[in-house]
């Protein structure tokens, strides 16, 4: 083995170990002993990206595509093949990439469709099909890259804006409530389950006094005393956000429902893994991406999700009225009660 390969390998095992800046400076040794500049540059752009270094990321970005992708000037077609988290955080880019085109289409799931009316610039919105995969004009990933964005220029939110007339629509139990509306996702998508809780290890949230808890999922048959199942079905992304915008906190593991509560503006607690995605960066306890949002991350030493619902709980126990705003939300109930 010659010696940019074993930099490049010792770059990777340290990349594993989440030693990013470490990684990066073999990668760099790898580079000048002659490495090819593609070898590892997926790896390069994703420890650029999780120390927040975007503008850096991009080069990468650019090394990989062969070229500096670009906004055609006349229709601008975006494909979204991957989670549903990820279009409602990359769509944001819609009204900056509109400045440069004439129209711009979103292909998406079919359960996204009917909310992506509620977001700035697109044009039109179709259903993907199976078939159209294998013809993407831009995928949503790419939206940050070709606005060049930095941490400093991510657009604001909220990135769905609801109508007035919407935005009361949602389960007539949300306004019913006397206590805190919480609203709970602990169970991510299979092909990850790392990003998921076990419902066992849900009972800490449950023991906290004056708190109602709604499931923003299908609730397993061990926890569904603990949580009132809303009417609204899971799968109908439109209604589930309605009754985000009617709840005072959502708490939530790295899936979509996360980036929907962060893109309408509503507070959000992120529960995440150690070795999460590089959107949530390293350490941070909170999110460039969703101003709203706070971060509790398990420790390296943590096996299990205890101490972080651990810590969540006493978070709502030691100042439940102060640990968010009081949201719109509070104040008709309040109204209403009155």
């Amino acid at each position: 083995m010659n010696d940019s390969a074993r930099y490049e390998r010792i770059g990777e095992r340290c990349f594993r170990h989440r030693h990013i800046a470490e990684a990066l400076c073999w990668f760099e040794k790898a580079l000048r002993a002659g490495s090819d500049p593609r070898q590892n540059a997926l790896l390069r752009w994703e420890s650029w990206m999780l120390l927040g270094e975007f503008e850096r990321a991009w080069k990468e970005s650019d090394l990989v595509h062969g070229r500096r992708l670009s906004v055609p000037a006349e229709e601008l077609t975006i494909h979204c093949c991957r989670g549903l988290g990820d279009a409602i955080q990359f769509l944001r880019f819609v009204p900056q990439l509109k400045m440069h085109c004439d129209k711009v289409t979103v292909h998406a799931p079919a359960r996204l469709v009917p909310l992506l009316a509620w977001m700035p610039g697109i044009d039109e919105a179709a259903a993907i099909c199976d078939a159209e995969r294998t013809e993407v004009d831009l995928e949503c990933s790419d939206l940050p890259y070709i606005a060049r964005t930095s941490l400093c220029s991510l657009p604001g939110i909220p990135t769905i804006l609801v109508p007035d007339a919407e935005r009361e629509r949602c389960d007539a139990r949300l306004r019913t409530s006397s206590g805190l509306n919480i609203g709970l996702a602990w169970a991510a998508g299979e092909w990850n389950p790392s990003r998921s809780i076990p419902t066992a290890e849900l009972n800490a949230l449950f023991e906290i006094p004056g708190v109602d808890w709604f499931s923003l999922q299908r609730p397993h048959d061990d926890v569904l005393r603990h949580l009132t199942a809303l009417e609204t079905p899971g799968s109908d992304i439109l209604a589930t956000a309605l009754n985000i915008l009617n709840l005072d906190l959502v708490i939530s593991v790295d899936t979509m429902v996360a980036h929907l509560a962060g893109a309408l503006g509503k507070p959000v607690w992120l529960l995440l893994q150690h070795h999460a995605d590089w959107r949530w960066m390293l350490g941070r306890e909170d999110s460039p991406w969703y101003p709203t949002m706070r971060i509790f991350r398990q420790q390296p030493c943590e096996t299990g999700w205890r101490e972080v619902i651990g810590r969540v709980a006493a978070e709502i126990r030691v100042n439940p009225a102060g640990a968010f705003p009081a949201t719109r939300t509070q104040v008709l109930r309040r109204r209403s009660s009155g």
